[in-house]
């Protein structure tokens, strides 16, 4: 979910309470992720109250009402990425109310969070800059992973195994065998499942992502097809141009030309490995 404008600002902090606290009430529009490294907290969020123990990452989105408190007599340790007035379309905030309001923290998520706070309160410009794109990084890290938790939920435990496996090494040697010694089934058998909840097979899967990745690297990168080929996991460049052809209807280079007339502006350079 990419969801914030290029200049959203966003601010770090983390602070120990011995003796319990309250942070709230904000009566206005608001956005943050907190985690609780040690202790607990209550959250309410537009009337809805959740109680939230250590290890715990917070997604807190309201409209009219948000207050956290921490209970009297324990000590608690908290960090969290606040920013501010959200500019952006209504679409975008009806999806944040979906948004799951909490999770286990991820190591990432805490890692960038550490960082975050590293940066501290200057106000230089390209230090704001670092920090804001340290703040988009942890949302989208744990949109990234409320989206793996919504996956776990729709699909059986071995099909959403099978399609991060997939996702994470598509680009290199890849089969059914190897898919399947990872979640430990017959390759037939997740052949039958992973089609059935799907709705394609595992190996036509594989090539989808093989396929999309090639086309991205076409429209941003000036890699040569041959180089394209070789990093998305295709046997040759006449195999690449084979494929994109039959799943987009124009070769490889038509299809550069077109992004070379829309918006030469958007054509970079080079673009960085990208893993899924």
């Amino acid at each position: 979910m990419n969801i914030f404008n290029k200049d959203q600002p966003f601010q770090f902090g983390d602070a120990v309470f011995q003796a319990g606290g309250r942070y709230g009430p904000v009566n206005h529009e608001h956005l943050d992720i907190s985690v609780v490294i040690e202790g607990e907290a209550t959250v309410v969020i537009d009337g809805t109250e959740s109680h939230h123990s250590s290890g715990t990452a917070i997604f807190a989105y309201s409209e009219e009402y948000f207050e956290m408190t921490l209970p009297k007599g324990t000590r608690h340790f908290i960090c969290w990425c606040h920013t501010g007035e959200l500019a952006i379309p209504k679409k975008y905030k009806a999806q944040l109310k979906s948004v799951p309001t909490a999770m286990p923290a991820s190591k990432l998520l805490m890692l960038l969070m550490q960082e975050g706070i590293n940066l501290g309160h200057g106000e230089s410009i390209n230090l704001s800059r670092l920090r804001n794109s340290m703040g988009e990084a942890v949302f989208n890290e744990y949109f990234y992973q409320a989206n793996l938790e919504e996956e776990d939920s729709i699909y059986p435990a071995a099909v959403a195994r099978s399609k991060r496996y997939i996702e994470s090494n598509f680009t290199g040697a890849c089969d059914l065998n190897d898919i399947g010694d990872h979640v430990g089934l017959n390759p037939r058998y997740l052949l039958r499942l992973f089609k059935r909840h799907v709705g394609m097979t595992p190996i036509r899967y594989l090539w989808r992502l093989r396929a999309e990745r090639g086309v991205y690297l076409l429209h941003q990168s000036r890699l040569s097809v041959n180089h394209i080929a070789e990093q998305c996991g295709f046997q040759s460049p006449h195999h690449f141009s084979r494929h994109i052809k039959e799943q987009y209807g124009l070769s490889p280079s038509k299809l550069r030309q077109q992004t070379r007339n829309r918006d030469p502006f958007k054509f970079n350079k080079d673009v960085p490995e990208v893993r899924y």
